[in-house]
């Protein structure tokens, strides 16, 4: 098979294509987008609501009994319960195997069967467990009525279910609206009533009842009764009891009704503000980002339809999760093919490099063809599997394609040697990535949820592995075996192959390139303006500078140039550690404007192209396989020969270096945990009163919990020295001279930081002269204005290299601002412990306005 497809390149390139467009269609119009996978139930859910009732009389009078009652039905794992005040909640796990649905009829016909529960209980409610898969979750708040905010909050619920692709919406965080009607025993002895006829009377009369169709020559009418009461004043209206002479008694006459909230006392705000919260979730097939994107157009249009005060946001965006993971892909797919494309260039062919990276795709392409038929979507999990996977898709492609290489470099056909190649390796290709699968085939046996979690990874890195597999063994041999001779060509030719589009896309590429490169590894060297002609203008500034200032100084500049310039086609702007770390683009004029600026483009690459073709390749290309031939011969060959000759001391010795590693492992000394703890984007404050506390004085703790939470939210970030400590102990500086490269960039830069967020009260930076950070081994840093000028009294301003001796000993600080001789000092004492002992002040705040 392997010589038929290298033969016939047509059927290996239909064979190509065939996969792509299956993948693509799987993509488009099969796979949802989730941020966790749509898994069927497996547990049953039983909840009853008994309201007044206290958690012990929820759990003597019905927990028990509920759990009593089931305990024996044949296909239940496990029974958790829980009891509340009012309410209870029994989780019934079932066996892994088992019909979810045959276990919820049988615990259903066991909870109906029960007679001892309370009369006054609300009947219970049986039903599998459902999960809510909420895409983006809205807040609306605002300076507005409970009942109006209910009543803005079910319109945001009403018209947001109405959205494309939207099918399930949920609206929380407020009370239920419910009528309440109250009738004493002596007003119903005195006409004669009892309360279940009165409840009778408001049954039959609060319905809408259709009435049949009336058949006319111009068409049918449909007539119904419509008596459904809504409100208050509906209620009042229904007739409870009539006379033969035609006089009614109406509910109203009889009856206190009241329509307000339930008693609950439930409580949401958001941002000191009480709160609806919309939950947008996805059923079935739905696809998260579209659902996202759908909803933020909508609150677009939403906004200025919003009364004075109210505004709603977006709270807990999950698409987002999603998206990072697509972006973390890509960077990783485009790293990862990158740096093969330069190491098999180097040792190999260009050519070769190229086609083996196009398995990575294939082999993509593929397996979104077969999750359609294996029951998975594009979801957290999947994604990681891809991540996974992507470094070792081409694995056999490289040795497949340095088999072919290399029978080719011997003197044999192209055809031929891709033949013989590939035939060469196949079977111990075939069997290495068959036990790259088998690997991964234990995460299929785990059975539960976990399981059906587990599961999602190796349902893709299978298939993505099958996938390669076919491409290096079918597709890559016969590419290989019919590329083009290469050929060697003058300048002439040369500049004509690279001077049209691929050198306009080449010269493109080498300007991004350039900026990224300037962005990362940018030098030192304060305030440096640097023009590129035709490529931009760079403005350099020192990595010492506050990054904020950075930000500042770059939007002001972008805003400036876009509004005042014509024909600035698009402005990039980095910052980060030396720069902020974005890209700004922006359009403006017609690219016309400029009419040397695409030729340029092409001039710059189809010269590098021919640079690149004609001298650097060739050369380096020559230079490294030299290299690795000379590795080959007089080190890898020695030392493999030693090995063979003593191979039982080899082995020993191999042995002896896995028991120390097990040794060290099961010594304890290497920490294990089951899942690493992992910071949050979201910190939480949780308060729980004693039961029984009154709503009031919880209310009031709860108002101070978020006073002190907007008391921080109003503050700069506060620094301690416990943080400055764990910050060092992260950077591994045990002593000053460890602050070097990279990592005394980032320690400068963190003094500064800590400089300027140590105290609200401090000076603003724009007016600041001076800041001096003085430890106990006389080790300093002075600031002036945004840069560092002086680290322990050597001017370090483009500096590389280590700063002086004592820089990173601050574990007792005295922080100094200086100001001019005529305006006093103004000081903190910061103890080793974090806490600050006062300010010394000698002059007015407003002297440095």
């Amino acid at each position: 098979m392997i010589a038929w497809f290298a033969r016939n390149s047509v059927a290996a390139n239909l064979l190509m294509v065939f996969i792509i467009l299956m993948g693509a269609n799987g993509i488009v119009n099969r796979l949802p987008v989730e941020v966790f996978p749509d898994f069927a139930p497996d547990e049953v859910e039983v909840r009853v609501y008994y309201r007044g009732a206290t958690p012990e009389q929820m759990e003597e009078s019905i927990v028990i009994p509920l759990e009593n009652a089931i305990a024996d039905l044949p296909g239940i794992e496990e029974i958790k319960s829980s009891a509340s005040e009012g309410r209870c909640k029994i989780e019934v796990e079932v066996e892994s195997g088992r019909d979810p649905s045959g276990v919820l009829d049988d615990v259903k016909s066991r909870v109906d069967a029960i007679s001892g529960l309370p009369e006054s209980i609300e009947p219970p409610i049986v039903r599998l467990e459902e999960s809510l898969h909420e895409v983006v979750t809205l807040i609306l708040h605002g300076d507005m009525s409970e009942y109006d905010l209910y009543k803005l909050g079910e319109r945001v619920r009403d018209e947001v279910g109405r959205l494309d692709g939207v099918s399930r919406v949920v609206m929380r965080g407020l009370r239920n609206y419910e009528i309440s009607i109250e009738i004493s025993e002596q007003v119903l002895r005195e006409h004669g009533l009892t309360l279940q006829a009165v409840a009778n009377a408001v049954r039959e009369s609060a319905v809408d009842i259709p009435g049949g169709t009336i058949r006319a020559a111009n068409g049918e009418l449909l007539v119904r009764t419509e008596g459904r009461a809504f409100d208050r004043a509906a209620f009042e209206k229904i007739i409870v009891k009539g006379s033969e002479d035609g006089s009614h008694l109406t509910l109203g006459e009889i009856a206190n009704i009241t329509d307000a909230f339930e008693e609950n006392r439930v409580v949401m705000r958001f941002n000191g503000k009480r709160c609806a919260v919309v939950h947008v979730a996805r059923t079935g097939d739905q696809n998260a980002l579209k659902i996202e994107h759908t909803v933020k157009d909508y609150l677009a249009k939403l906004m200025p339809q919003l009364p004075e005060g109210v505004s709603i946001d977006i709270w807990n965006n999950r698409a987002d999760i999603i998206k990072k993971r697509l972006v973390t892909l890509n960077d990783s797919a485009f790293v990862g093919i990158g740096c093969i494309i330069v190491l098999l260039g180097l040792f190999l062919r260009p050519g070769v490099a190229f086609w083996v990276c196009l398995g990575v795709p294939i082999a993509f392409m593929g397996a979104f063809a077969m999750m359609p038929y294996l029951g998975v979507t594009i979801n957290l999990f999947t994604l990681y599997g891809f991540i996974l996977v992507l470094g070792i898709l081409v694995d056999d492609a490289i040795v497949t394609g340095e088999r072919i290489h290399a029978f080719q470099q011997r003197g044999s056909t192209k055809l031929e040697g891709a033949i013989k190649g590939a035939q060469e390796v196949a079977t111990p290709v075939i069997f290495g990535v068959l036990t790259t699968m088998i690997a991964f085939v234990p995460l299929l046996l785990v059975e539960g949820r976990r399981g059906q979690i587990f599961a999602q990874i190796p349902l893709v890195v299978i298939p993505c592995l099958i996938f390669s597999l076919v491409e290096s063994k079918l597709i890559l041999p016969a590419h290989l075996g019919h590329a083009l001779k290469q050929r060697t060509l003058n300048h002439a030719k040369m500049l004509l192959l690279w001077g049209g589009v691929p050198g306009y896309l080449l010269g493109t590429w080498f300007t991004e390139l350039f900026g990224h490169l300037a962005w990362k590894y940018s030098l030192e060297v304060p305030n440096f303006v640097a023009t590129y002609g035709p490529l931009g203008l760079g403005v350099i500034l020192t990595s010492t500078i506050s990054i904020y200032t950075i930000r500042v100084l770059l939007r002001d500049f972008e805003e400036k140039a876009l509004a005042a310039t014509n024909g600035v086609l698009v402005i990039l702007a980095f910052a980060g550690a030396l720069y902020a770390g974005w890209k700004f683009s922006g359009i403006k004029g017609s690219p016309f404007i400029l009419p040397w600026d695409w030729p340029y483009q092409m001039w710059i690459g189809g010269s590098l192209g021919i640079l690149l073709a004609s001298v650097i390749v060739p050369s380096i290309q020559k230079k490294f396989a030299d290299s690795l031939e000379w590795g080959i011969a007089h080190i890898y060959r020695p030392i493999l020969a030693v090995a063979s000759l003593h191979r039982y001391a080899t082995l020993a010795i191999f042995v002896g270096i896995a028991l120390v590693i097990c040794s060290y492992s099961f010594s304890g000394r290497l920490s294990m945990i089951y899942f690493p703890p992992i910071d949050s984007e979201i910190a939480t404050s949780r308060l729980v009163m004693p039961q029984g506390t009154a709503y009031d004085v919880t209310e009031r703790k709860m108002q101070i919990m978020i006073q002190s939470a907007e008391h921080l939210r109003s503050q700069p970030w506060r620094v301690s020295m416990e943080d400055y400590r764990k910050w060092l102990k992260e950077q591994r500086i045990a002593k000053p001279e460890d602050a070097i490269g990279e990592n005394r960039e980032t320690f400068v830069n963190y003094l500064v930081e800590l400089a300027r967020k140590w105290d609200p009260e401090k000076p603003s930076a724009a007016g600041l002269p001076g800041f001096l950070a003085r430890g106990k081994d006389v080790s300093q840093v002075s600031l002036v204005g945004d840069v560092i000028t002086t680290v322990g009294g050597q001017n370090i301003a483009g500096v590389r290299g280590s700063p002086s001796s004592g820089v990173a000993n601050l574990a007792e600080v005295q922080m100094k601002i200086m100001a001019p001789e005529d305006r006093g000092v103004f000081a903190l004492d910061q103890d080793g412990d974090g806490s600050v002992t006062g300010w010394e002040k000698k002059f007015s705040l407003r002297d440095f306005k």
